[in-house]
């Protein structure tokens, strides 16, 4: 990681969240306060013990016997299949953004 250090007149006039671009205004980066990094940190451990808490549910060889009983019984979808049917569903009932 680069180590920056900012003197006293430049973090008076800093404050984060901050968006960090260059001279054509693409961003290169983003300030963050270490409360925020923290806190960011804390959810990706969340994550993780969430998805070894869900792969515990359910073993590899349950899940390969759900796939060929699904196929089997043609309960199987292509990508572009549930992409269609979401889109439908969207038109249907379109979300507020």
């Amino acid at each position: 990681m680069t180590k920056f250090v900012v003197d006293a007149a430049l973090r008076a006039k800093l404050t984060a969240p901050l968006e960090l671009t260059d001279e054509a205004g693409q961003t290169v980066g983003y300030v963050i306060t270490p409360q925020q990094f923290d806190r960011i940190s804390q959810l990706e451990e969340d994550r993780k013990t969430l998805y070894e808490w869900a792969n515990s549910l359910v073993t590899e060889e349950e899940l390969d016997a759900a796939m060929v009983e699904a196929e089997a019984e043609g309960l199987w979808y292509t990508h572009e299949e549930v992409m269609g049917h979401l889109q439908r569903l969207e038109e249907q009932h379109p979300v507020v953004r």
